[in-house]
Formats: C-alpha cells, sequence, structure tokens
C-alpha cells in the first residue's frame, strides 16, 4: 500500500527542492557560511599584504 506522498511526481521540480530536506538544508548553509568566511580571510590577507 503506498500513500500519494511515496508517488514518483511529475512535471518539472523546483531547483530549491532539496532545500526541503532538513539535513541538506543545514549543511548547505553551514557550507555557505564557511565559504563567505574563507572568501573574508582571502581578501583580508591579500589586502594586508598590498598595504603593508
Amino acid at each position: 500500500m503506498t500513500s500519494s506522498a511515496d508517488a514518483p511526481r511529475s512535471g518539472p521540480v523546483s531547483a530549491w527542492a532539496p532545500l526541503a530536506i532538513p539535513a541538506f538544508r543545514v549543511l548547505w548553509f553551514a557550507q555557505l557560511g564557511s565559504n563567505i568566511g574563507t572568501w573574508m580571510q582571502t581578501v583580508g590577507a591579500q589586502w594586508y599584504l598590498v598595504d603593508a
């Protein structure tokens, strides 16, 4: 016995659909935050080297 939630979807699926999964959403935002921090550190280090 299958419910309608188990049935495969017909039609296009949104690109945002994976964010409906809580574990994926948490990991995605954690990685985004980590990347932003890395970019800020890289820009800061380059700025320091050019200014020094």
